[in-house]
């Protein structure tokens, strides 16, 4: 592998384009009916792209969700709730029927983008929900002084009847029985207890939002298999996530991807219609696809800083890196980016990913090029006069914002092919002095609104989400 090839270890995601099980009609259709199943078949599909089992985001959020006393643990805590509502010590909604808003992450721009929607359906009197996970936990104080109504899972537990945990039960072994049906191969190759603690979890989720709510609509930006069995498909609005690289399959069939069930025809919110063909060969035929923007974009459209911090370069580091051979490729590109730097004193700033801690730099004594002060995403972009990224997001945040950015990934965003971008650089560990100084000298002006719409995004979202037609 060439050091031009490492970043596509890196950030490329393996898809599923070949002939599979995993894939298959039959696995589609058990899939539809067994929507809790979903769970599981996401970890034979990870393990069948890259070739071995790498945990769940889960695990860090649930305790002992790898351990084989898990089912005997959730049980147990099952039951104290239970008993705690029945006492009168706590209680949880019931036949609600309003917008669940799944607020999974805390990252600001899925977390600006629900709130944003969720405030205009009740300023025009609609109930809303925020169904808040461990990791965005912590802002769930701010949210209800905005005048949200918050709930947790765990709150929500204690309204599981005694035949609903025994339905979650059911569901898990049935789920888990016609997964080995249908992939003998691949639930051979991981680990039996992992996909039934996580199956059996989300059956619990699932009885969950069944005894709370009655076919409510949800938004969400990971339409996971409990959020598919408690309400009609067409009354669940998946967000789009991510820029979406790689091609489109040669041979026609289905690719996948994770976060986007391929065997569901629920609506989705998209940035735009240049990514409607990546939608297109990942989901269902009958999917409904809407090219509303997102609403993050149309916030940063107007974002203006008094930051007076200003720098040459931002690195926005990556996580991920999924190969030995594309971890020596980024530490050689990170390496020979700061030579450059200070050859022409440029002041040099590394952005880390929200799941980084910047140990990787501290241990190679680049701690002083890392951020510390933790700014936004949008305070770094616009304070930079070049930025580089390895293919993610940022790419459609810098051009909003106006900063021209140089990527290393060999291939194009749905946004590039539809034109060519100005602020936009392709750059390599051999051509950084040169693509960073084009860059620097670039005054086109990036109209991005001409493929890219910001312009009353949240509007338009809670016009469809609000129709009834969808």
């Amino acid at each position: 592998m060439s050091d031009e090839d490492g970043i596509d270890a890196i950030m490329e995601w393996p898809t599923l384009s070949e002939e599979t099980e995993l894939l298959s009609d039959e696995m589609a259709g058990f899939l539809r009916s067994n929507p809790v199943a979903y769970a599981g078949h996401r970890i034979l599909a990870n393990v069948a792209q890259v070739g071995h089992y790498e945990g769940t985001t889960e695990q860090s959020e649930v305790p002992f969700l790898d351990r084989w006393f898990f089912i005997i643990a959730l049980s147990g805590y099952w039951l104290l709730r239970r008993l705690l509502q029945l006492l009168g010590f706590s209680t949880t909604p019931s036949a609600f029927d309003g917008h669940i808003l799944v607020m999974h992450s805390d990252r600001h721009d899925k977390r600006y983008t629900l709130t944003a929607v969720g405030e205009q359906l009740m300023d025009q009197g609609t109930d809303v929900l925020l169904l808040c996970s461990p990791e965005a936990e912590s802002y769930r104080g701010k949210w209800e002084q905005r005048g949200f109504a918050t709930a947790s899972f765990v709150e929500l537990l204690g309204g599981i009847s005694l035949n609903g945990w025994l339905s979650a039960i059911r569901a898990a072994i049935r789920s888990v029985r016609g997964l080995e049906e249908q992939a003998p191969e691949e639930f051979a190759a991981v680990p039996g207890l992992s996909v039934f603690n996580l199956v059996f979890l989300e059956a619990v989720k699932t009885q969950t939002l069944l005894q709370a709510t009655d076919r409510p609509t949800i938004h969400t930006y990971a339409p996971m298999g409990y959020v598919l069995a408690v309400t009609e498909f067409d009354q669940i609005f998946g967000y789009q996530h991510g820029i979406m690289y790689g091609q489109e399959s040669d041979t026609g069939n289905q690719e996948y991807r994770r976060g986007y069930p391929f065997f569901a025809p629920i609506n989705y919110l998209t940035w735009g219609e240049p990514w409607h063909d990546k939608f297109r060969y990942s989901t269902p035929p009958d999917t409904q696809l809407h090219p509303t923007g997102s609403p993050w974009h149309e916030f940063l459209s107007r974002y203006e800083t008094n930051n007076d911090e200003e720098y040459d370069i931002l690195f926005l580091s990556s996580t991920g890196r999924q190969t030995a051979e594309g971890e020596r490729a980024f530490e050689k590109f990170v390496r020979e980016l700061i030579n450059v730097c200070e050859r022409h004193d440029w002041r040099l700033r590394i952005k880390l990913h929200p799941k980084e801690t910047g140990d990787w730099y501290a241990d190679r004594n680049w701690s002083e090029y890392v951020l510390s002060s933790n700014p936004t995403i949008q305070e770094s972009l616009i304070n930079a006069n070049v930025a580089i990224t390895t293919g993610s997001s940022t790419l459609i945040e810098s051009l909003i914002l106006g900063t021209p950015i140089c990527k290393w990934f060999d291939q194009q965003s749905p946004l590039e092919r539809e034109r060519d971008l100005d602020f936009v650089f392709d750059i390599t560990p051999e051509m950084i002095d040169m693509t960073i100084q084009n860059a620097m000298e670039t005054t086109a002006d990036s109209d991005t609104a001409s493929v890219l719409n910001y312009q009353g995004v949240t509007n338009e979202i809670v016009d469809i989400v609000t129709s009834g037609d969808c």
